[in-house]
């Protein structure tokens, strides 16, 4: 009794209870019902609309099979086709007698087409006389398909029309079957268009063919260029369509009926009342459930969401008064309050953290424009004489390059190319201020250059090397490059073959990175890359340097494998 209780105090098991004992079953019943009334409509429908399709299918088949055995008959025992196939025109006589075949074809063709319906159009085609004979249409149309029959006649010797196929004629399309014996071609051909007309379609509903890829070569009314020959639901210019389909016995031709959804739902009086009644149910059980929830969820909830609002509004003094609104919500209050207790104390260690944040940032963007580095860069200009103005040309050029870059460099991260060629152009500059001192290369495989590292990263330590490894009359070798470890991870190197870093600088960095102080014996530089790599990956990358046994000194920064696009989908789910 005690549990059954326990369970009843909770504003959520209230909840769920009462929507599993009205509304889900209602909803459930709905559903069931209405679909299965709908699906089961839909079956019926389809499948009746696809017997009719196919029917007429079979019947344009057997249409063309029947005309092309009366073809092939024609070609083996009648006289008047035996004259035009085998007798040469010698005479007048025989001339005359010629055309009284053609005469007689043509009537012998006309009957038959009159007695297939489906027929548009037969024909009878003499190469060796150039002679056409056809019944059917003898306006443009008929003259456009008769040429292009032909053309295809002439192309591929008609193998291509043997069993039927789909010809393109003006802005309308035909079937057309041919056949061949003894140097004589014969065949018939269907218009779409024709024989839509004579399949019945109730108001409402469209009728269309498509070839094999779904192209639409005849609709009843307009449709899209391209619509998928498959039974079932489609959506059509916004619309939903039952579609019923059926193929051609070739598998050239596809016949569709699209049926509206909406004259579905029509045909269902019985199971739209039925729908409407539970509907009515569900409306009159929801009012029950709304002061259910207003009285166990809403109101705890908004009570809480004043509390935030309160607390948003500056006033963290502020609690929720604890009283018996249900097992949940009570530990909710009471874990709000205790958070706020927290917010106390935790808001001063995160403020001294921004303050870090803050002094890292500060300092990496103080050492972005070294005075020292643009007057002595500005002097050397100065420097040079009129006949020098290519070198000069050249100087502006990179300084250009140089203080677009990082000025604009406010960002954490830009990619390992636009740093690296900002590196060459560093080094630029420097060879034409320091001529004949060292010899720089800036290395990476191509592959890598979308991944992002923090920007002017490898400046400070290429520049360090510059300052103290250069050696009076030796020409010092600094090398910058960058690859993907084993390890999936991104490794920076800088190296130089000046005397190298001494034990002393060595240690005091390692005095840094215990204390985190700042040191005026150590560069600002070193110190700054060591805490923005920290910063910005949270611990996850490392910043080296050491001493060289052949001589030099060695800068190794290992840091995550991050792509642009990768960036960018997470930033994309963030704002998601």
């Amino acid at each position: 009794m005690q549990k059954l209780k326990r369970f009843f105090s909770s504003s959520l098991n209230r909840v769920i209870l009462l929507i599993f004992a009205v509304l889900i079953p209602l909803n459930l019943l709905t559903l069931v019902l209405g679909r299965r009334v709908i699906e089961e409509s839909e079956k019926q429908i389809g499948l009746e609309l696809q017997h009719t399709l196919t029917l007429y299918l079979n019947l344009a088949d057997e249409a063309t099979r029947r005309v092309d055995t009366y073809l092939a008959l024609l070609s083996i025992d009648d006289p008047d086709f035996l004259r035009l196939r085998d007798k040469e025109i010698d005479s007048e006589e025989e001339r005359y007698r010629q055309v009284q075949a053609v005469v007689a074809l043509q009537t012998k063709l006309k009957d038959k087409k009159e007695d297939e319906f489906l027929i548009s159009g037969i024909f009878a085609f003499f190469p060796k006389k150039e002679l056409f004979v056809q019944q059917g249409s003898y306006s443009s149309r008929g003259v456009q398909v008769r040429d292009q029959i032909l053309e295809e006649i002439k192309e591929d010797s008609g193998a291509s029309l043997r069993g039927g196929r789909l010809l393109s004629v003006g802005d309308r399309t035909v079937l057309a079957t041919v056949s061949e014996h003894r140097d004589v071609w014969y065949g018939s051909w269907i218009e779409l268009s024709d024989f839509a007309r004579q399949i019945p379609l109730e108001e409402g509903r469209i009728l269309a063919f498509t070839d094999r890829e779904g192209r639409v070569l005849y609709a009843s009314r307009e449709l899209p260029e391209q619509v998928e020959p498959r039974a079932g639901r489609q959506k059509i210019g916004g619309q939903s369509y039952l579609i019923s389909a059926a193929a051609s016995p070739s598998g050239e031709l596809y016949a569709l009926e699209l049926v509206p959804a909406r004259q579905i739902s029509g045909a269902l009086p019985f199971a739209i009342r039925l729908l409407q009644i539970l509907s009515v149910a569900a409306v009159i059980a929801l009012p029950i459930l709304l002061l259910a929830m207003q009285h166990w969820v809403v109101s705890p909830v908004a009570q809480l969401n004043r509390a935030i609002e309160t607390v948003e509004g500056g006033d963290l003094d502020y609690r929720i008064p604890e009283r018996e609104q249900g097992t949940e919500f009570n530990r909710i209050n009471r874990s709000f309050n205790h958070m706020m207790d927290q917010v106390e104390e935790l808001k001063i260690s995160v403020y001294e953290e921004q303050l870090q944040a803050q002094k890292i940032k500060m300092g990496f963007l103080a050492q972005q424009i070294k005075p020292h580095f643009i007057l002595n860069t500005l002097n050397i200009l100065y420097s040079y004489e009129r006949e020098e103005f290519p070198l000069i040309q050249k100087m502006i050029l990179y300084l250009s390059r140089y203080f677009r870059y990082v000025v604009n460099a406010h960002q954490d991260f830009v990619t390992l190319g636009q740093e690296m060629e900002h590196l060459r152009n560093y080094f630029a500059i420097q060879k034409l201020r320091f001529v004949q001192t060292f010899e720089a290369a800036v290395d990476y495989d191509e592959e890598l250059y979308d991944c992002l590292v923090p920007p002017l990263l490898l400046q400070s330590f290429a520049e360090n090397a510059i300052k103290h490894a250069l050696i009076p009359d030796t020409i010092v070798q600094i090398r910058v490059s960058a690859e993907k470890t084993e390890a999936g991870r991104l490794l920076l190197r800088v190296t130089d073959t000046g005397p190298g870093i001494t034990d002393e600088v060595l240690e005091r960095i390692e005095q840094f990175r215990k204390e985190h102080r700042f040191r005026s014996d150590l560069g600002v530089g070193i110190q700054n890359a060591i805490d923005r790599v920290e910063l910005l990956y949270s611990g996850a990358g490392s910043v080296e340097l050491s001493r060289r046994p052949e001589g030099g000194t060695a800068v190794e920064i290992e840091l995550p494998f991050l792509k642009m696009h990768s960036r960018l989908a997470d930033a994309d789910e963030e704002t998601a």
